[in-house]
């Protein structure tokens, strides 16, 4: 399993497709989705690859730095 921060925007988009295409992980991206990030951006994958992304929204840009986004992602790890 492979975990992305900041993986809706133009770059990162382009990052977690290159990787869903050279390894067989499952790859959980994290992203606040603010101008820029848009899970939409992957509207062009296959549903194999589709399957092996999970995405996930956070209030903060840095999930680390306050109480309510680190319990989210508290909160994913524990559930994967």
């Amino acid at each position: 399993m492979i975990f992305v921060t900041g993986g809706a925007g133009f770059i990162g988009t382009n990052f977690i497709i290159n990787l869903l295409n050279c390894c067989d992980d499952e790859i959980v991206n994290i992203d606040k989705l603010t101008y820029a990030g848009n899970f939409d951006n992957f509207k062009c994958l296959s549903n194999e690859n589709k399957k092996r992304l999970k995405n996930y929204q956070v209030d903060s840009p840095c999930p680390f730095g306050d109480g309510k986004s680190s319990e989210k992602i508290k909160e994913l790890l524990d559930e994967l």
